[in-house]
């Protein structure tokens, strides 16, 4: 993350419009959008799991904003995650701990479905 600076972006409504990006942004914004759509966003925070394919993601985070944006709750700083082929934003920290907690949850009953897998092979004579 870099220092907050100054860029220009060519808007289809607005025509050139000159915004302070936030020390977060990645610095990547597109141009011909609507002023109401254009945002700030992060480099991706990516989550990986290690499979028998190698490295695949399991999810990925990252620091967003929208500061034209008409709806209010999209102009300050948001994580959004991307979940189940869709992004979802979380507006504070309270949210993030409880998604945590559930991924944690989860990985109880992932421990769960190994150890019956292990007893299953081993019934089965296998492993």
């Amino acid at each position: 993350m870099s220092a907050s600076r100054q860029v220009t972006v060519h808007t289809s409504d607005c025509g050139p419009v000159t915004i302070s990006c936030p020390a977060w942004c990645a610095g990547r914004h597109q141009t011909g959008e609507q002023l109401v759509d254009l945002g700030h966003a992060s480099n991706d925070i990516e989550l990986l799991v290690e499979t028998e394919r190698g490295r695949v993601e399991l999810l990925h985070l990252l620091f967003g904003s929208y500061p034209f944006s008409t709806r209010p709750a999209d102009r300050g700083l948001v994580v959004a995650v991307h979940l189940g082929g869709d992004y979802f934003d979380f507006h504070d920290d309270a949210a993030l701990y409880r998604l945590a907690d559930e991924v944690a949850a989860h990985a109880i009953r992932i421990r769960a479905v190994a150890r019956q897998l292990a007893e299953l092979q081993r019934a089965e004579g296998g492993r």
